[in-house]
């Protein structure tokens, strides 16, 4: 179901309680609501739906990157500042990321998986588990 985009900073600043099982229909509804805003969408985290839990989706080419409760195992200390945007937010901000995050997650089958992520990829995960952290750009 398309949900609408939490624009409230209060609500974003709250941390994400662990994603469990029975949370796996928030799944559907992040890529529901990602799709519906694709043109500007490379990610979106559960508490912008409305969903206090530690689930979001990266855009991987043209799939869906189901990411429940995130662990950053080690970030490179090769960065890059770039512009970036947030569908809970108007505008975009210079931001500093990491290039590369080694990444260890649960999938959509409540499969626990490690990955290492680069480039735009990588940085829309951090700027995902940032707001899992209540932590906004």
């Amino acid at each position: 179901m398309i949900k609408d985009i939490v624009k409230n900073l209060t609500a974003l600043q709250e941390k994400s309680i662990s994603a469990i099982k029975a949370d796996n229909y928030i799944v559907q509804d992040l890529i529901d609501t990602a799709e519906a805003h694709k043109d500007r969408c490379a990610g979106l985290a559960a508490i912008q739906i409305g969903y206090n839990k530690r689930i979001c989706i990266i855009r991987n080419n043209e799939q869906w990157l189901v990411i429940k409760n995130p662990i950053i195992k080690s970030k490179s200390t090769n960065k890059s500042i770039h512009m970036e945007g947030c569908l809970s937010l108007d505008g975009e901000k210079e931001v500093e990321r990491s290039i590369h995050i080694d990444l260890l997650y649960t999938d959509r089958n409540n499969k626990i998986k490690s990955i290492r992520l680069s480039g735009i990829i990588a940085f829309a995960a951090q700027h995902e588990i940032d707001h899992m952290n209540g932590v906004s750009i």
